[in-house]
């Protein structure tokens, strides 16, 4: 019995750490990145002088373009070496071992501290109510929730995969003859789709909702170009 919790808790201590130190920054640095284009984006259509056939917008898209796909591909990334930490990786051990991500647990992790609270119960409900919103109304997250999820993200690796592979890591010699190119629209929905999917994850392991506030940072971006594209 010591054994197994000791191996349950080095296995959570784990996916804490990747969700709150490896792929926090992952979506961090995703986030920002679409942030600024978007901004800059704005500057290239509103301004006369900056028509949106001009070399700086040619280099904002290619360098975006390339950032972008590669930042997805990282979060996406399917390969099961141990250097490696994606999110379809950490989900592939949530569906391995999904009775770590419990009832029991969910609620003990936010709600020891209302303890010796008159609002204990009310604290419980909620965490309960919580729980089963996200992660369905069983002891553990059920586990076509989890399926799903990871089908999900197979669903955008393969979009993105082909064009990561024949354009942006390599310089494939068919390059002509492949059309399936994403649109800015499609990849700005599969970052809220993979966005998505962190979030949920975070809560249920961590306890506490992921905040990565870009929108805070707007004014100073703007202020930042502004200073650049007078």
């Amino acid at each position: 019995m010591i054994k197994e919790e000791k191996y349950t808790r080095k296995i959570r201590q784990k996916w804490t750490r990747w969700l709150k130190k490896d792929l926090f920054s992952e979506f961090w640095y995703l986030l920002k990145l679409k942030k600024i284009y978007e901004i800059m984006l704005n500057i290239f259509k509103n301004a006369e002088k900056y028509p949106e056939n001009n070399w700086s917008y040619w280099y904002v898209k290619h360098t975006y373009t390339d950032a972008i796909i590669a930042s997805i591909y990282r979060i996406t990334d399917m390969r099961s070496r141990k250097d490696v930490i994606s999110l379809y990786r950490l989900l592939n051990e949530v569906k391995d071992n999904r009775r770590l991500i419990s009832r029991k647990a969910y609620t003990r992790i936010t709600g020891n501290k209302w303890k010796n609270s008159i609002y204990y119960g009310l604290e419980k409900d909620r965490l309960n109510n919580e729980f089963t919103q996200v992660a369905a109304g069983g002891a553990y997250i059920r586990p076509s929730i989890v399926r799903r999820d990871i089908s999900q993200i197979k669903k955008i690796y393969k979009e993105i995969k082909n064009f990561r592979h024949k354009f942006v890591a390599h310089h494939a010699y068919d390059q002509r003859r492949y059309r399936k190119i994403p649109t800015f629209p499609e990849v700005n929905d599969f970052v809220k789709q993979l966005y998505d999917i962190f979030s949920k994850y975070y809560l249920l392991i961590t306890g506490g909702a992921v905040v990565i506030n870009i929108d805070r940072d707007e004014e100073e971006i703007k202020a930042d170009l502004a200073a650049i594209f007078k």
